[in-house]
């Protein structure tokens, strides 16, 4: 199987290398056989010249290129594949900015990412990963350095570092019932030009127990572990966290499903023995919870001629810092509740969905809103060959319940399938905001997908 990617487009060879991050540019994905092969060149960021008469709330940025590939074997859960992923950005894409302290980068990451199944029931994976960051282009270049697998592709500065990131898990599936283990430790100041943002310094154990009831209608499962940081010890603290969450789902026929989850993080912040003689003590010793909730209830009817489907999903988040017995008021809250009903007219393959969305977010010093309709159709056409679709939302603005703006999506898209193998997608996106407290814009996205099944 082939997919091709051209224009706006994301996307993944491993968690530590390129991972989701947007480029404008091209792409493939190949699995020819025993093979895995992943190729993308493109552009990461767009230049933005710093605004220096502060009339716009755009962040200063260069012009960031970026490459990679992934070569590979296996099928099906047993694979290993060795990944190479490069970006640089354009020192002359933009003057130096003088109010913001944004300075141009330079990324390799070579990684290794495998996984194996043994005796069918128990399954190995790991990944392990090397980044070399170079945190200022304009430092020079060091001489006489020790030479490492980068030594050949990417030039050592003075303000280069190594880093190294890897995980291992271990599960073992049973009929019922499954057990897995995770290990994972990542470098402090690990990084990757490859995602939006990367967690670092740290290290997890997780255990992860999953059991099936009801006749397998029933899914039980829960994570639960460690997390510290910290792994230097060159920090004023170190932070220790408790993690936990469980999910359950339930399928009881073909009509009805329904599924909600809990997690419940705790850290707990311990100052280091060199502390500051002249800072109060237990100003620098708390404990945070991160809570997170999600419920979701669906109905699909089974007609032949007529279908109809009600859908209900609903998420909260809570994030509280505690100091000693106090309460801090850094809590924030966030809410979202999404309706919507679904009617098909099987003979026409016509789907029409409408609903409603919410959300509220509570912060310390601001309370937000956001409520609107939305809806979709979509229809098949040529003997099931050509799928059409067009969605827009509209979406209420509001803070401290005053209202403060609007913003208005609409996505059109065209998915044909041809000799059998063959898929083009296309989609463009158009998004209008309006807002009484920022600046108005409208933007343009379009995906151009090309799959080719081998």
């Amino acid at each position: 199987m082939g997919t091709a990617h051209i224009g706006y487009r994301n996307m993944t060879f491993s968690q530590y290398s390129l991972a989701g991050h947007t480029f404008l540019g091209g792409g493939v994905d190949l699995t020819p056989g025993i093979f895995r092969i992943s190729a993308m060149y493109g552009r990461l960021s767009k230049a933005v010249k710093e605004d220096t008469l502060n009339a716009s709330n755009e962040i200063p940025s260069y012009k960031r290129m970026g490459m990679g590939f992934k070569i590979g074997i296996g099928k099906g859960a047993d694979f290993i594949d060795l990944i190479w992923f490069s970006a640089k950005d354009d020192v002359r894409s933009i003057e130096a900015p003088v109010k913001s302290d944004i300075r141009p980068a330079e990324n390799m990451v070579f990684s290794v990412n495998m996984q194996k199944e043994l005796a069918k029931r128990i399954v190995i994976a790991a990944e392990y990963a090397r980044s070399a960051y170079t945190r200022d282009l304009r430092a020079p270049i060091e001489t006489g350095g020790q030479t490492n697998i980068f030594s050949p592709f990417f030039p050592v500065r003075n303000s280069t570092q190594f880093y190294g990131a890897f995980k291992s898990s271990l599960t073992y599936n049973a009929n019922l019932y499954s057990l897995g283990l995770m290990y994972e430790r990542i470098d402090p100041q690990y990084k990757t030009l490859g995602t939006y943002f990367f967690n670092n310094d740290l290290e997890n154990i997780t255990i992860a127990p999953s059991v099936r009831l009801l006749k397998q209608k029933m899914n039980i499962s829960a994570n639960v572990g460690v997390q510290r940081n910290n792994l230097n010890k060159q920090e004023l603290s170190t932070v220790k966290r408790i993690l936990g969450s469980g999910a359950v789902s339930y399928v009881p026929n073909q009509r009805w499903n329904f599924a909600g989850q809990y997690s419940n993080f705790k850290t707990y912040n311990k100052i280091s023995q060199n502390f500051n003689q002249f800072q109060t003590l237990d100003t620098l010793n708390f404990y945070q919870v991160s809570e997170s909730a999600g419920f979701n209830a669906g109905y699909n009817s089974t007609g032949k001629e007529k279908k109809h489907g009600v859908n209900l999903n609903f998420s909260f988040q809570k994030a509280t810092q505690t100091q000693g017995e106090q309460i801090t008021n850094n809590t924030s809250r966030f809410y979202n509740t999404n309706l919507a009903y679904r009617f098909s007219l099987v003979p026409i393959q016509l789907s029409i969905t409408a609903g409603v969305n919410a959300n509220q977010n509570n912060m310390a010093d601001v309370n937000s809103y956001g409520v609107g309709p939305n809806a979709s159709v979509s229809k098949l056409f040529l003997d099931k060959k050509l799928k059409t679709s067009l969605t827009t939302t509209y979406n209420f603005l509001l803070t401290e319940k005053v209202n403060t703006g609007r913003a208005i999506n609409f996505v059109a898209g065209l998915a044909y399938r041809f000799q059998k193998k063959s898929n083009l997608t296309f989609n463009m996106i158009i998004l209008n905001k309006y807002s009484k407290v920022s600046p108005d814009y409208t933007e343009f996205t379009g995906n151009l997908g090309y799959s080719y099944t081998f």
